[in-house]
């Protein structure tokens, strides 16, 4: 799934992770859990464009 420049993709081999989404922008990528909603590793992305999507 394509938003604005954010592209967002889940795995299904990673069955030993609880639900999560990753998001990636320009080659730079950030992981976040679904069950509760949180912020798992920001990875490469920029906390502030995080923030500003």
């Amino acid at each position: 799934m394509r938003v604005k420049d954010y592209k967002f993709w889940f795995y299904e081999a990673d069955l030993d992770e609880r639900p999560h989404v990753h998001v990636g922008k320009q080659g730079r990528e950030a992981k976040f859990w679904l069950k509760p909603v949180g912020w798992a590793r920001a990875g490469r992305l920029m906390t502030h464009s995080i923030k500003s999507a």
